[in-house]
């Protein structure tokens, strides 16, 4: 198989409390005749780079971030989660993903769970994804948490998604 080829992308900021139920909405819709790849770096340069050709200004030196959120009570991690996480992981959204790492779903709503997904699967830092002929619908993502634990939640992490073309 080669690879194939990919479009732009988008990057998209995922809340580690979304602003509706428990998913962002990344893409309204999504087919079985496309691959995903997902990619989260560990840090972020919150500066833009300049458009090609254009005249660069001398621009303040800018510190990089940390591409980070927080699942509980002082407890941070990145998109792989945190694999000694201090939570139970039955409660969470994907009971098979560690605590606090990125997960998506494709189909259902972003007030359901994983259960009304077509199909649902850990993103973490780097994914790459055949869409089968059963996972058609929006594509959403989120930090694998107890929903019941919105209080303890905080940051983003931004995510960069492509398709194949």
């Amino acid at each position: 198989m080669t690879d194939p080829n990919w479009d732009s992308g988008v990057e998209v900021n995922v809340l580690a409390v979304p602003t509706h139920g428990n998913w962002t909405r990344v893409l309204d819709y999504v087919d079985a005749a496309k691959r995903l790849k997902f990619i989260v770096e560990d840090v972020r340069n919150p500066r833009p780079p300049a458009a090609p050709g254009a005249n660069p200004q001398p621009a303040k030196q800018t510190a990089q971030e940390a591409n980070k959120w927080t699942y509980a009570k002082d407890k941070e991690c990145g998109a792989d989660g945190d694999l000694k996480a201090p939570v139970n992981p039955a409660n969470s959204l994907l009971p098979d993903a560690p605590p606090g790492s990125l997960i998506a779903k494709i189909g259902g709503s972003p007030a359901g769970k994983t259960s009304d997904a077509l199909k649902s699967f850990v993103v973490g830092s780097f994914c790459i994804i055949d869409i089968d002929d059963k996972s058609k619908g929006t594509l959403y993502l989120t930090m694998n948490a107890d929903p019941m634990g919105l209080l303890e939640r905080e940051g983003h992490l931004y995510v960069k998604v492509y398709r194949s073309v």
